[in-house]
């Protein structure tokens, strides 16, 4: 998954992953997804219409209907003898 999802970010392709169910799923693999293409993972244990129904078109809606920002970029420079030692966040 971690190379599909490098990919994906390469052509600026965001991932969400909606997962529910009583059976087995493995979350943190599908979750690298996410992860590396600045998606989100919602997971709703045990789906049922009746409890779940709402909330799953709630954010549904919401992800569909949000302003969303394309293509931006954030540099940071640092002054002469400084260095960056670690990255923090969710792109390559």
């Amino acid at each position: 998954y971690k190379r599909f999802s490098a990919e994906a970010s390469r052509f600026q392709i965001c991932i969400d992953v909606y997962a529910g169910g009583s059976v087995y799923q493995d979350l943190p693999s599908l979750g690298a997804l996410c992860k590396y293409t600045g998606g989100q993972m919602y997971y709703y244990p045990g789906f049922t219409k009746d409890k779940d129904g709402r909330k799953l078109h709630a954010e549904l809606k919401r992800n569909v209907s949000r302003e969303i920002a394309w293509e931006s970029v954030m540099r940071i420079r640092c002054s002469k003898g400084l260095r960056i030692s670690n990255f923090f966040g969710n792109f390559f």
